[in-house]
Parts: C-alpha cells; sequence; structure tokens
C-alpha cells in the first residue's frame, strides 16, 4: 500500500465525518482543537479496512502495522464572516507543532510516515489576503520539509458551511 492509498482511503470516509457531524461547527465557531476526536475516527477508518490500530504508540497519535500518523487541528486567527473575533492560538503555534512532528516521524521506522492536520476557517476561495498569507507564511515552512508532490489538499465544508483544508504529508 502507498502513502497515496492510504489518503484515499483515509479521505473517504473521513470527508463525510467532517461535513456531517453536527458538533464541529461549535469547535470552528469557537476556533478550538478537536484532535482527539479526528484520532478516534481515523483510526476507526483504518480498522475497517483491516489495519490493526494502535493509537498513542511511542508518542505516535496513530501507527499500524507499516504506518505512523500524526495529527493536528489548527485554527486559523483570520477574520471570518459569521464567526466572532478570533481569540484563537497564534497560527504559528500549530504550524510549529507540524514541523516538530515532521522531524521526529523521520526518525520512526515505519514505512508510511504521514502528517494530517486540518486548518480552519480557510478556503482557496477565501479572500486573496488570507489564504496568501496562509500559503506564504504558514504553508510554505511545511512545504521545506514535505515537497508539492508529498503534499496533498483537501478542500471541504463544515455542516455550517465553514470552510477547512485537510493536508496529508508524506515523511520521507
Amino acid at each position: 500500500m502507498t502513502f497515496e492509498d492510504v489518503v484515499k482511503k483515509i479521505w473517504f470516509g473521513l470527508e463525510k465525518k467532517l461535513t456531517l457531524n453536527s458538533v464541529l461547527p461549535v469547535f470552528v465557531e469557537q476556533r478550538k482543537k478537536f484532535e482527539g476526536w479526528l484520532k478516534v475516527e481515523i483510526c476507526e477508518l483504518l480498522q475497517s479496512y483491516g489495519y490493526k490500530v494502535t493509537p498513542e504508540k511511542d508518542f505516535i497519535d496513530i501507527t499500524a502495522e507499516h504506518l505512523a500518523i500524526e495529527l493536528k487541528t489548527i485554527p486559523t486567527n483570520y477574520a471570518w464572516p459569521g464567526i466572532p473575533h478570533p481569540h484563537a492560538k497564534a497560527i504559528t503555534n500549530g504550524i510549529n507543532d507540524v514541523l516538530k512532528d515532521i522531524g521526529e516521524l523521520r526518525f520512526e521506522p515505519y514505512e508510511i510516515r504521514m502528517v494530517n492536520f486540518i486548518v480552519y476557517p480557510l478556503s482557496r476561495s477565501c479572500t486573496s489576503k488570507h489564504y496568501n498569507l496562509w500559503t506564504k507564511d504558514h504553508l510554505e515552512r511545511i512545504k521545506r520539509q514535505i515537497p508539492d508532490k508529498d503534499l496533498i489538499e483537501k478542500p471541504f465544508e463544515f455542516q455550517n458551511g465553514f470552510p477547512g483544508i485537510a493536508y496529508f504529508g508524506r515523511v520521507e
């Protein structure tokens, strides 16, 4: 199984879970993280494909046979219509956490090592100022560690219509 195969399998089920869950919009509106929920849902998806999943093994969020996944949810502090003024931590903190995970995964003995991080509210079609700031100041830092060919971007909308982007990155 390849990195791309794993991403397809996870995204096939995860997109529905992200878009249909009626509680996640509360987290988006309050700019709170939901990594624990994400971990449980991805573990369930992987088990449905026959993986023997072990959460929190050796400080890695999810492991399964030849697979290691680190997860992050990153609420942005960008102004967004319908969401009160942001009180989220700086996006930089979330990016630093993703970069730390990438660095640590490089030394793990798994065939497929990956990060999955979800950024919200954020859309490719949102104001060019916000998306350009995200790509120039934040995503670019991650791309220095994970080349474009190994970073998959999956835009989606939560049940309340607020946008998010899920990223899957292969760690070499």
